[in-house]
């Protein structure tokens, strides 16, 4: 099983996603926008378009009636996107429950992606550790192999990554969080999020 994410809890403060892409002038830096409630990611995509994505809390959206042009119409985000043009209508999901993988109930059952665990998107590890969970739910069902064992090496490929996160993600709600990023390098944090694969074992399957 390889369908969907778990469904967000109800009611507080949820978190929502939000995407589309903006045609206009392009570079290749990577931009993270940092917010109380909020955080937005910038960057170059294929066809010479602007990825716009982000995460924000439900109550701050709700101010704006989930019109996501009209809550990032102000400050460096606006400024930032001022020059492009959107050019597909915002992609919305949510609630969002951040999740470390974890058994499923079930014999032969193999979660992988988002049904296994949900990661943050600013990482930009979700695709990848949705590609290496979904290979080797692949290899495990055909050959029959346990889904204990499966979450087993679940666990080993991707503990570093998710607890990263989970620091990170603590860390993005300090006042100061925006000064203590110029101090860390990229590729440090790059690393620590991206699955462990020395820790995967040679497959006897």
């Amino acid at each position: 099983m390889a369908s969907g994410r778990r469904p967000g809890p109800a009611g507080g403060d949820r978190l929502f996603g939000f995407k589309t892409h903006f045609a206009g002038p392009a570079d290749d830096a990577i931009e993270l926008y940092l917010g109380r409630s909020s955080y937005v990611g910038v960057n170059a995509v294929e066809g010479s378009l602007t990825n716009v994505c982000g995460i924000a809390t439900e109550g701050v959206l709700r101010k704006y009636g989930f019109r996501i042009d009209e809550f990032l119409g102000t400050g460096p985000v606006a400024e930032r996107l001022r020059p492009l043009s959107r050019r597909m209508p915002w992609l919305t999901v949510g609630p969002l429950t951040f999740s470390r993988a974890r058994c499923t109930s079930g014999e032969n059952v193999y979660p992988a992606g988002d049904a296994l665990g949900f990661v943050d998107p600013f990482t930009g590890s979700g695709i990848l550790n949705a590609l290496w969970t979904g290979r080797m739910a692949g290899a495990c069902a055909g050959r029959q192999v346990s889904s204990k064992t499966y979450m087993e090496d679940c666990g080993a490929l991707l503990h570093r990554p998710f607890a990263v996160s989970a620091l990170l993600r603590i860390l993005l709600q300090w006042e100061y969080v925006s000064h203590l990023a110029s101090l860390i390098p990229g590729n440090w944090i790059y690393n620590l999020t991206r699955p462990v694969l020395t820790n995967l074992r040679e497959p006897s399957w």
